[in-house]
């Protein structure tokens, strides 16, 4: 069921940032006074393929990863957004969301990583992370 395989790039999704050192949707955490970035994870819709012929379908999950943390200044900011943008980029990509529950049926067969926005009210700096991840249904 292709809800399930939803579910599975989620979950990989959500052990990919834990293992980069993300509070994943932990929102009793307040980012004003903790240190440790807090990471949500946002669907934000899915395109689904065309069903022509015998091929598969591969439909496209569009996400935005919302990660909050806290540096009064600016420049620890910057370099902290580099940090946390990049590993997240470096992290979630095929072989990595091909896990767990996916580890047999590899339908995940692509990530794009479409870019970050940045919104920094001191101390808070808040980075909307976009990614599309494309899966075949199986």
């Amino acid at each position: 069921m292709n809800s399930d395989t939803v579910k599975a790039i989620e979950d990989n999704i959500t052990s990919i940032l834990t293992a980069q050192g993300f509070k994943v949707e932990d929102l009793s955490t307040d980012p004003d006074v903790d240190v440790t970035p807090l990471a949500v994870i946002l669907h934000k819709g899915e395109d689904f393929g065309a069903a022509h012929g015998q091929r598969p379908i591969y439909n496209e999950i569009n996400y935005e990863i919302a990660i909050r943390f806290n540096q009064k200044y600016p420049s620890t900011s910057r370099d902290k957004i580099a940090e946390w943008a990049h590993k997240v980029r470096e992290n979630i990509i095929v072989n990595g969301l091909n896990t767990g529950a996916l580890a047999t049926s590899k339908l995940v067969s692509w990530v794009n990583h479409v870019g970050y926005d940045i919104d920094y009210t001191p101390p808070i700096t808040k980075l909307s992370y976009k990614l599309t991840v494309k899966y075949r249904e199986g």
